[in-house]
C-alpha cells in the first residue's frame, strides 16, 4: 500500500481556489489579443478556442488526478512518469521542464512586465528596451526566492488576490459601459478583421499558454479531504469557473474597443482600455494591478525553477554539487545559478524570435508548453492500458477521459504546426532531443537515492 499524507487539510472550496489561482494568471492579459489576432478577428472563434482549452484540461487533469491518488508521497508530473514507465523517462521529462519549458516561460512573462511597465510610465520603448528591463526582472526573482524565500511567499500571496481585480473589472465595463469602439492614435493604420479559414486553429498555441499551470494542481492532492470525491469534482469546476472568468473577460475587452482595435494595437490594448475608462491616475493604477499579476505569475515559476535542478541531481542527470543544499538559505545556489542563466539564454531566444518574426507572431514558450500537452500523452496512455488490463475501474475517468485529453493535445500541436510550421517544428524537435538526452543522462546507480513510489506497494 502506498504511503498517503495523514495531513488533509483542504476542503472543496479551497482546493478551487488554489487551482484557480494556479491557472489564472498574466497569460489571459497579454494573450487575448493573440487568440483574436489568429482567428482573424472572429469574436464567436475566439470563444470556441476559450472552450477548447477548458475542454482540454478538465479531461488533461480528471485523468491525471488518478495517478496522483496513487503517487500521494510524492506528487508531481516527473514521479508520474517514474511510477507509469520508469526513472529514464521521468528525468527526460525532468531534462525538458528545466531546460526547455520552465525557463523559456518566465522570459516571456518578464518581457510582458517590462511592457506594460513602460505603458504605466508613459515611456515609449523598444524592444531593446523591454528586454532590457525584462531582464533585470528575471534577475531581481531569481534573487529573492534563492535568498530570501519567505519575500516571494508573500508576494506569491498578494498576487492571487490582486490579479482578479482587472480582470472582474475590465469584464464588466465592457459588458456593461462597452462602447464598441475606440479611437486609433494618430498615425496608426488600421487592421481589418479577415476570414483565416482553418488557421483559426493557431489560436490553441496562446490559449495553452492561458491555461498553463493546471497540471500544479494535481500536487496538492494528497492534502485534500476525502480526496476521492473532491478531487474530481474540484477539477471539474475549477476549468469551469477559469473559462467563465476568460469568456467573461474576453467578451468584456471586445465589447469595449472592437475586434479592428484589438488586432490593431495588440498587447497595448489592456492600456487603452484601462487610461478610457479610468482616465490617466485610475488607468495607471488598474495596470499597476495588471503588473502586479504579471510579476506574480514571474515570481512563481522563478520559486519553483530554481529547484528543478536539484531534483535532477537526486537523479543523477546534473552533478551532486547542484544537490546539496546551503545551511543558510536551504536551497542549492549553484542550481539556483544555473536555472538563472537558462532564463537569459532564453530571454536572448525571445528577443531574434520577436525581432526577426521568426514563429509568426508566437514566442518560444507557447512551443514548450504545447510539448508538456503531448508529453502528457505517455501517461494518458498507461492510464487506458491500465483500464484495459483491469487495475483501473472507472470508464470515464481512467478511459475516456484520457482519450479526449490526447485528442486535446494533438489538436494543440496541429494549432501550433500552423502559425509557422518550419519554426514550430524545429522546436518541437528540439524539445524532443532533449527530453531524449534526460532518458540517457540517467544514471542507473542512483537509483537507491530516489526510492520509487512502486516500492511502497
Amino acid at each position: 500500500m502506498k504511503e498517503t499524507s495523514n495531513y488533509q487539510a483542504y476542503g472543496l472550496s479551497t482546493v478551487i481556489t488554489m487551482i484557480v489561482g494556479i491557472v489564472v494568471g498574466s497569460g489571459i492579459f497579454f494573450k487575448a489579443d493573440d487568440i483574436l489576432i489568429a482567428t482573424g478577428g472572429n469574436f464567436k472563434l475566439g470563444l470556441v478556442i476559450l472552450v477548447l482549452g477548458a475542454t482540454g484540461i478538465i479531461f488533461g487533469s480528471l485523468s491525471l488526478s488518478q495517478l496522483a491518488l496513487d503517487n500521494q508521497a510524492s506528487g508531481g508530473a516527473m514521479s508520474y512518469f517514474e511510477d507509469t514507465w520508469n526513472r529514464s523517462i521521468a528525468s527526460g521529462f525532468g531534462l525538458f521542464q528545466l531546460v526547455m519549458y520552465l525557463p523559456s516561460v518566465p522570459a516571456v512573462v518578464a518581457w510582458a512586465g517590462a511592457l506594460y511597465t513602460f505603458m504605466i510610465l508613459d515611456i515609449p520603448s523598444s524592444l531593446e528596451m523591454q528586454v532590457g528591463l525584462g531582464l533585470v526582472y528575471l534577475t531581481v526573482f531569481c534573487l529573492l526566492n534563492a535568498l530570501r524565500r519567505i519575500w516571494g511567499g508573500y508576494l506569491q500571496n498578494l498576487s492571487t488576490f490582486v490579479k482578479l481585480i482587472p480582470l472582474f473589472l475590465i469584464a464588466l465595463a465592457g459588458i456593461f459601459l462597452g462602447k464598441g469602439s475606440l479611437p486609433l492614435p494618430a498615425g496608426v493604420t488600421p487592421v481589418e478583421p479577415s476570414n483565416q479559414g482553418m488557421s483559426f486553429l493557431a489560436a490553441l498555441a496562446p490559449m495553452a499558454f492561458s491555461y498553463d499551470g493546471w497540471i500544479i494542481s494535481t500536487t496538492i492532492v494528497p492534502e485534500v479531504k476525502n480526496p476521492k470525491k473532491n478531487v474530481p469534482l474540484a477539477l471539474i469546476l475549477s476549468p469551469l469557473l477559469i473559462l467563465f472568468i476568460y469568456i467573461l473577460y474576453f467578451t468584456g475587452v471586445v465589447h469595449y474597443v472592437g475586434e479592428g482595435f484589438i488586432l490593431t494595437m495588440g498587447d497595448a490594448t489592456i492600456n487603452s482600455i484601462s487610461m478610457d475608462l479610468l482616465g490617466p491616475i485610475g488607468g495607471k493604477v488598474l495596470m499597476i494591478f495588471v503588473l502586479i499579476s504579471v510579476l506574480g505569475v514571474l515570481n512563481g515559476i522563478c520559486l519553483g525553477g530554481i529547484r528543478m535542478p536539484q531534483a535532477l541531481a537526486q537523479r543523477g542527470v546534473l552533478p551532486k554539487t547542484m544537490e546539496e543544499l546551503h545551511p543558510r538559505y536551504q536551497i542549492n545556489l549553484r542550481a539556483s545559478l544555473a536555472f538563472y542563466l537558462l532564463t537569459l539564454f532564453w530571454m536572448a531566444l525571445h528577443y531574434l524570435i520577436l525581432k526577426f518574426n521568426l514563429l509568426g507572431g508566437r514566442d518560444a514558450s507557447e512551443i514548450a508548453i504545447v510539448f508538456s500537452y503531448a508529453s502528457y500523452i505517455l501517461l494518458y496512455i498507461r492510464l487506458i492500458q491500465g483500464y484495459l488490463r483491469g487495475r483501473y475501474k472507472s470508464f470515464f475517468k481512467n478511459f475516456f477521459a484520457p482519450i479526449m485529453a490526447t485528442l486535446a493535445a494533438f489538436l494543440m500541436i496541429g494549432g501550433a504546426l500552423i502559425s509557422s510550421p518550419f519554426y514550430v517544428l524545429a522546436f518541437l524537435l528540439l524539445n524532443t532531443l532533449v527530453f531524449l538526452l534526460g532518458t540517457k543522462l540517467y544514471k542507473e546507480d542512483k537509483d537507491e537515492r530516489i526510492p520509487s513510489q512502486k516500492n511502497h506497494q
